[in-house]
């Protein structure tokens, strides 16, 4: 396949909270962005493809990072639930992992 070449990918992903998938977005350094008019268009696109959290289809160009996706939703909801309930969260620098206390 030549080099100038783009391969489009579409997964099923789930249906994501939007908030979520645009933080997990970020976290993943994709730089997302919504269309002005959310409630005609409430796709979430970014550098490497799109999301629509109605269908729950994601699209990515060149090699398929759905898997990262969930991975980066899932350390969201983390945080999410962790400042809902008062929480600690510390991540742990060696392994990745996150660790609560209640305070």
């Amino acid at each position: 396949m030549p080099c100038y070449t783009i391969s489009t990918i579409e997964i099923d992903a789930g249906k994501l909270q939007t908030d979520l998938a645009l933080a997990a977005l970020a976290a993943m350094s994709l730089r997302p962005y919504t269309a002005q008019n959310t409630q005609q268009d409430p796709t979430i696109y970014h550098s490497q493809g799109t999301y629509n959290p109605q269908t729950g289809v994601a699209t990515w160009r060149g090699i398929d990072r759905t898997a990262d996706l969930k991975r980066a939703y899932s350390a969201e909801i983390i945080k999410s639930q962790a400042q809902r309930f008062g929480w600690n969260l510390k991540q742990d620098e060696r392994t990745g992992k996150y660790v609560m206390q209640k305070r």
